[in-house]
């Protein structure tokens, strides 16, 4: 039987956070979305982001990395904006969700908050998710066996994600380590 959400794979959402100021991205991790350009160079690639979390030569070469490379860059800043022109009924959670995120970015300066929850909560986001699909920078969304749109084998989840359904997600104890 075939799917009814077939997934477009030619839009695609990265997440990458710093937990050092003057260097926005691993060198490794760089040359992956130069690979990931050049395999899919019609494909839109967007890469989420705090620039604040780095000085200022790391925020302009991350800029100059994406111009160059036809990356799309959005700032976690701007996702309190794109929240604000959700319909009504997804904006709580939206904002409940990335309020965790910051907070997790925040607490990264001290060793104790996990960028990769981050990363984890940000793409749950309907304002990321508008953007593509998800992906680690470590990985390559494309397969000769299923070209630009894959069907998935299961269902695809659609109910809302709510903090109210999920009372596990609780403020951050500040001795987590990740």
């Amino acid at each position: 039987m075939k799917s009814q959400y077939p997934l477009k794979v030619t839009r695609h959402v990265k997440i990458w956070f710093s937990r050092y100021p003057s260097v926005w991205m691993t060198k490794l991790n760089k040359e992956r979305l130069i690979q990931h350009r050049n395999a899919r160079p019609k494909d839109t690639i967007t890469l989420v982001s705090d620039k604040k979390m780095l000085n200022q030569v790391a925020a302009k070469e991350m800029e100059r990395f994406c111009q160059q490379h036809n990356i799309k860059y959005i700032d976690i800043k701007d996702l309190e904006g794109a929240i604000e022109n959700l319909p009504e009924q997804y904006r709580e959670n939206e904002k409940k969700i990335l309020a965790i995120a910051k907070q997790e970015l925040a607490y990264s300066k001290y060793i104790t908050g996990c960028l990769a929850v981050a990363s984890d909560l940000l793409r749950t986001l309907r304002v990321v998710l508008r953007h593509g699909m998800y992906s680690d920078t470590d990985c390559l969304v494309y397969d000769e066996q299923y070209g630009y749109s894959v069907e998935p084998h299961v269902r695809v989840f659609k109910e809302d994600f709510s903090l109210k359904k999920h009372s596990s997600i609780k403020q951050h104890p500040q001795s987590k380590k990740c």
